[in-house]
């Protein structure tokens, strides 16, 4: 279920439409086998202290309803970067636990005025996500994630190495493809970040669209500059990044 904004225009709603009526056709394609090992992946992990680490975009809602489905109620995390998150997060936060009832926390990195760039090393990580997401871990255990092999080489290769579960990590959807987490939130009715739906009437993939922080240069390379002054100018002046 997209969350509809005064952000999109009437050809990315029309858009929109026409990739969830293929959504729906798909259905059919994605297998249950998939699911299902997804769940075993989770119910495994969590015999061990465990919680969900979710950002509210499509991957940390499909590995929170799994979740569900798999019994398993755990408490749940967003690290919310301030003042760079996207604003429609909360919005599919409140949306899917008015559904399903987890255990909910909220953790804020604030970054205050001076923006992402006195926080990241070298390699553009960020020191202060990464110190506030060791503590969360050291305080519930181990975290059940969204990510992708699909999203990233370094995941591929993490995947290649230690497989679904870690000592620290599972990820359960490890193996999905990206149609496939578009598939499962039609199918199960769940809410879908508005930002997937901003396609510039089709000049945008949605596949490449993401609902985390606002600025930096994360993705800059598949256009996410030219996107983030389209549709959001107005939060970047003022957050001044």
């Amino acid at each position: 279920m997209l969350i509809v904004t005064d952000r999109h225009i009437k050809e990315d709603l029309e858009l929109w439409e026409e990739l969830e009526e293929i959504d729906l056709i798909k259905i059919h394609d994605l297998k249950e086998e998939k699911i299902q090992r997804a769940i075993s992946e989770i119910k495994e992990a969590a015999k061990i202290k465990s919680y969900i680490s979710v950002s509210w975009g499509k991957d940390s809602v499909v590995t929170a309803h799994l979740c569900y489905q798999a019994g398993i109620i755990l408490p749940m995390v967003w690290i919310k970067e301030t003042p760079m998150e996207n604003p429609y997060c909360k919005n599919v936060r409140d949306n899917f636990l008015k559904q399903f009832d987890f255990p909910y926390h909220e953790i804020v990195a604030d970054y205050g005025r001076s923006g992402f760039a006195p926080f990241l090393n070298k390699n553009g990580d960020s020191l202060l996500f990464h110190g506030i997401a060791n503590g969360v871990n050291h305080a519930f255990g181990r975290r059940i994630t969204g990510i992708r092999n699909q999203e990233s080489n370094k995941r591929l290769l993490r995947y290649m190495n230690y497989g679904h579960t870690t000592k620290n990590t599972c990820a359960p959807i490890s193996l999905w493809k990206t149609w496939e987490i578009f598939t499962y939130l039609k199918m199960y009715n769940l809410p879908v970040h508005p930002n997937y739906a901003m396609l510039g009437g089709g000049r945008y993939d949605r596949y490449h669209l993401r609902v985390d922080c606002l600025g930096g240069t994360q993705g800059n390379n598949i256009g996410r500059t030219e996107w983030e002054k389209e549709y959001y100018q107005d939060i970047l002046n003022r957050i001044s990044i």
